[in-house]
């Protein structure tokens, strides 16, 4: 067969070699071919998108941006240039511009889920002042999706919410100011709007509203659906989505009426989902009978999460492998806490889309350890990320691996593996890991120097540690709240807690240790109440503590985590010779100056300075996840 003239060769097969030549780096080569496809083709998307990737790859931002925006006004149609133009912005940390064109390609794209697990990281930082219709119809498309970490984007949908003008008559019925002006508002016509709504309801399923006032109307909600004739029968679905919401706070909110009627042994669909809201079912003598009761959706699917799922939990705790006794007198009490509050209490995910073929083929054959995993999110999402690795995780709570077994099972994730174990007996799995990762978990240790040494005895050479620990200058107000509750004489019990959270209420709106409380994710469910002050062992560090720690031990900084972008450029301004930014005694000068600038903790990676094996990173760098 003749092969084809130059010139005429078909725009597809310059595209196949634009591509081949700008994976290898040959951008000059790149953008010729799709000169000559735009030639023949002024408006082909592909080769727009293709030329947008070329000017990122020579870091000319202003030419890439004007290329993928022409792009996309010449096929607005067209995901892949969205898409591309999304993470331009991304790698230019323009989250606000990105969110547009990533939106776009969600709309586009319903199927393609690692746009929409980018589009949610996108709205954990954002906070709406106007409405967007387009962006409520993203974010409802995300909500029902069960593989993302939806708990990211609270603040974005209650921001949304307030503004969407669809839902003012839900609004003004959370937002009465008391109990007696919602039963006025509670008409069926405002209560069909609610429970019609996809966007308020798959909120409530999917995370912790973290709003008082909001909060305040749920509680007014429950309270009317309890004292309710008929017309709670006419709104079983969102009678059974507000039960479901009262049982992931772990009936946390406040409790004014007397349930002293509620029936013993239920008999009607309303009957359960009304106790629902008030206690959990799992050890109900009638639970197993409740099911029979209706087909309603809501329904069964309120019986699935405080039913089925909790007598499975119960069942697979009483098979959990354990490694070893556990010893410890800090982490015997430790292990009781999470026992009975199992931490966090998470319902997704952030699975994404495809893993690309050099992550897998870079992360094959790897050990990765979850020292401390807790209900399993972080083992479950290093599972998802790095399918051919091997996953191992421990924790001290047989409540705690039930809950994640369980998780993994229902996601399909089968290379993580659940032991009972203390960091301190680590050595006993008889492995070594190329990645350990301990988030929130040292600091809980009776010496959390003895456990970061007991997990570098099973670092591999070159391998990476990242470990997460309280910043003793971010946790102030949280140490105060500490002594406060114990002052107080606030149990860590549900009772306990509730009295602690009404305490909290009770005080000043300007009072710092109620704003940073209330503005806390953790203060809204018991669990997490519970670990954010009421832990049996804390402690907390400051930086310099940290590198006298890491110098004793042989370590090295490779990446401390900032909150954000400009937190980091913040540091490389006023420290431009540390352009790694690893320096901690340069963090230190920072966070005096703001020390609410490690809030969600330290997060640091390490690795052996002694060692002098090279640093195994790149597997873990292909993922974005460092």
């Amino acid at each position: 067969m003749k092969s084809r003239k130059r010139g005429t060769a078909e725009p597809s097969t310059l595209l196949r070699d634009a591509r081949r030549h700008l994976a290898a780096g040959r951008f000059d080569d790149t953008e010729e071919l799709c000169r000559r496809v735009l030639t023949r083709s002024p408006d082909h998307p592909e080769a727009w998108m293709v030329l947008g990737k070329v000017r990122m790859g020579q870091r000319r931002w202003s030419d890439a941006e004007a290329v993928l925006a022409r792009g996309c006004s010449l096929n607005p149609g067209f995901a892949g240039l969205h898409a591309a133009l999304g993470q331009l912005y991304l790698e230019l940390h323009r989250f606000g511009d990105a969110m547009g064109p990533i939106e776009n390609c969600v709309l586009l794209d319903p199927a393609a889920g690692d746009q929409r697990a980018t589009l949610v990281a996108v709205y954990g930082a954002r906070v709406f002042a106007t409405f967007s219709e387009r962006s409520k119809v993203a974010m409802t498309i995300c909500l029902a999706d069960p593989a993302l970490a939806h708990s990211l984007m609270h603040r974005a949908w209650l921001s949304l919410l307030r503004l969407d003008p669809e839902e003012v008559s839900t609004l003004e019925l959370l937002d009465a100011p008391d109990y007696d002006s919602f039963c006025r508002l509670a008409s069926d016509d405002r209560l069909s709007r609610w429970e019609a709504s996809a966007f308020v309801s798959l909120g409530l399923r999917r995370f912790l509203v973290a709003d008082l006032a909001f909060e305040r109307g749920l509680t007014f909600a429950r309270r009317w659906f309890l004292q309710a004739g008929a017309s709670a029968e006419r709104h079983l679905p969102l009678l059974c989505t507000l039960a479901r919401y009262c049982f992931l706070t772990e009936y946390a909110l406040v409790c004014e009426e007397d349930i002293a009627g509620l029936p013993a042994h239920p008999t009607s669909p309303v009957a359960v989902a009304r106790l629902a809201c008030y206690r959990p079912l799992a050890a109900h003598p009638d639970a197993a009978t409740f099911r029979e009761l209706s087909e309603e959706p809501a329904y069964r699917n309120l019986l699935d999460v405080t039913v089925r799922e909790p007598v499975e939990e119960k069942a697979i705790a009483e098979c959990v492998v354990e490694v070893a006794p556990i010893a410890d007198a800090v982490s015997v009490l430790v292990r009781q806490q999470y026992e009975e509050n199992p931490y966090p209490r998470w319902t997704t995910v952030g699975r994404g889309g495809a893993v690309s073929h050099d992550v897998a083929r870079l992360a094959r054959g790897k050990a990765i350890l979850v020292a401390g995993c807790g209900t399993g999110r972080e083992a479950v999402d290093a599972a998802l990320i790095f399918p051919a690795a091997r996953v191992d995780a421990i924790d001290l709570s047989r409540a705690s691996l039930a809950y994640a077994t369980r998780k993994a099972a229902e996601l399909r994730v089968a290379n993580v593996f659940f032991r009972q174990a203390d960091i301190l007996d680590v050595a006993r799995l008889g492995r070594s890991f190329e990645l350990i990762v301990s988030s929130g978990v040292l600091h809980h240790m009776r010496d959390p120097v003895a456990g970061l040494r007991a997990l570098l005895g099973v670092l591999t050479p070159g391998g990476v540690l990242k470990i997460a620990l309280y910043s003793t200058l971010a946790r102030a107000v949280y140490a105060q709240a500490r002594e406060w509750a114990r002052r107080e004489g606030f149990a860590p019990t549900l009772q306990g807690i509730r009295g602690f959270r009404a305490a909290v209420l009770a005080r000043p709106d300007g009072d710092p240790m109620r704003q940073r409380l209330t503005a806390s994710y953790d203060f809204y469910s018991v669990s997490q109440c519970r670990d954010l002050v009421f832990h049996v062992e804390e402690h907390s560090f400051a930086l310099p503590e940290l590198a006298g720690i890491f110098r004793e031990l042989g370590l090295s900084v490779l990446r401390v985590e900032a909150r954000g972008p400009r937190d980091l450029e913040a540091y490389r301004a006023r420290f431009p010779a540390d352009g790694a930014a690893t320096d901690l005694r340069n963090w230190d000068v920072l966070e005096r100056e703001n020390p609410t600038m490690f809030s969600r903790m330290y997060v640091l990676w390490l690795f052996r300075s002694d060692g002098g094996a090279r640093i195994d990173v790149e597997w873990i760098r292909r993922t974005d996840r460092m």
